[in-house]
């Protein structure tokens, strides 16, 4: 069952390198798991428990999630940048690095199956690209940013083309909307941006 995690008890606390780290991973799993999820349980309707009991589709409904949590994580790191850009100064390019890092390491720690890590392995590339790319330009906002990861979960639903084919805008607005709520919790979590922005500069590799 799925369950934001960071919201159940206690509001989510961010002043380490660590607790932010765990945020972006509990909230791309979260995000990338109920939207692709939730999209295939609607679009199968009173099919969806026949559709669940065929090995075929549970495996490509598992292949699915894995890469969209990547691309989802992809995006809350943008947003991560965006966030606290204004508190790195001339050090942005190393809040990057450790980024850029902090993104390959919480694929690296996900129990994905193999499968899922053999198609990441150029994603440290790409994510260390867009965020250069990113810092040529002012903060998009999240909604914005996540048209990229919403766009691509769209293309990964393990549902025919033919069946979902006007439901884009469905898809990619459910990603936008929970890439919204992320930023919020980001801002309501960070008491100390400037100090996380801080650690997370220090932390680069030289």
């Amino acid at each position: 069952m799925l369950k934001r995690i960071s919201n159940l008890w206690r509001r989510p606390r961010v002043a380490t390198i660590d607790e932010l780290r765990d945020l972006l991973s509990r909230e791309a799993l979260y995000l990338s798991q109920k939207a692709t999820i939730d999209y295939c349980r609607a679009r199968a309707g009173l099919g969806w428990h026949s559709l669940v009991s065929e090995p075929d589709f549970v495996a490509a409904l598992d292949a699915c999630r894995w890469q969209a949590m990547a691309a989802v994580l992809g995006d809350a790191i943008l947003v991560t940048e965006g966030f606290l850009r204004v508190h790195a100064a001339d050090e942005a390019p190393r809040l990057a690095a450790t980024l850029t890092a902090m993104f390959s390491a919480i694929l690296d720690s996900s129990p994905a199956p193999d499968d899922a890590r053999a198609r990441w392995h150029t994603l440290h590339d790409e994510i260390a690209a867009r965020l250069a790319r990113a810092q040529m330009a002012p903060v998009h906002n999240a909604a914005e940013i996540a048209r990229t990861s919403g766009a691509q979960v769209f293309d990964l639903l393990p549902i025919h083309p033919s069946v979902r084919i006007d439901d884009r805008e469905i898809v990619v607005n459910s990603i936008r909307f929970g890439m919204v709520a992320f930023s919020e919790t980001l801002a309501r979590a960070a008491a100390d941006p400037a100090e996380l922005t801080r650690r997370l500069t220090e932390s680069a590799s030289p």
